[in-house]
């Protein structure tokens, strides 16, 4: 009986793939409005990357001058954020590209009717969840080290 159910339900996954998935009024009314709000998102992350590279420069100076006038017992902590918010600031930049690739393809599937568009979008959104758990993943990483940092440095002067 189990057996026949899940023919049963692999014969109409076949079927269904074969034939394609009909896409309803409301399905493309979800997938413009991801598209839409991918374009917003896009936007939001260029721009982000360029405040980040903005901070950058100038945090970059201050360290720089903090360094000259000697005040080097820190200086690789600092190294370390900015090193992290510039690998934050490109992968920001992927990001905003993968989003709107995403909105463009999901319009102009939407428009054709192409299947072969809703592919390349969803393979865009899949590069971008993918980038984004890499920044995550840096950004936790950079939190954890400056954590331990200001922490053990702490600590060694209770000692």
């Amino acid at each position: 009986m189990a057996s026949e159910t899940y023919q049963l339900l692999d014969d109409d996954l076949h079927q269904n793939t074969e034939a394609g998935t009909p896409v309803t009024a409301e399905l493309a009314q979800l997938f413009e409005k991801t598209g839409y709000w991918a374009k917003i998102l896009a936007v939001t992350n260029f721009l982000n990357a360029v405040m980040q590279m903005v901070f950058l420069v100038s945090i970059t100076s201050s360290v720089q001058y903090a360094y000259y006038r000697g005040y080097t017992s820190d200086i690789w902590i600092s190294l370390v954020v900015i090193a992290a918010m510039l690998a934050a600031a490109i992968l920001s930049v992927f990001n905003g590209i993968y989003l709107w690739r995403y909105a463009l393809n999901i319009n102009q599937a939407l428009l054709f009717d192409d299947s072969q568009e809703v592919t390349l979008s969803f393979s865009s959104l899949n590069k971008y969840f993918k980038m984004l758990g890499w920044m995550t993943i840096l950004f936790m990483a950079t939190t954890l080290v400056s954590f331990l940092y200001f922490l053990l440095k702490d600590t060694s002067r209770a000692f």
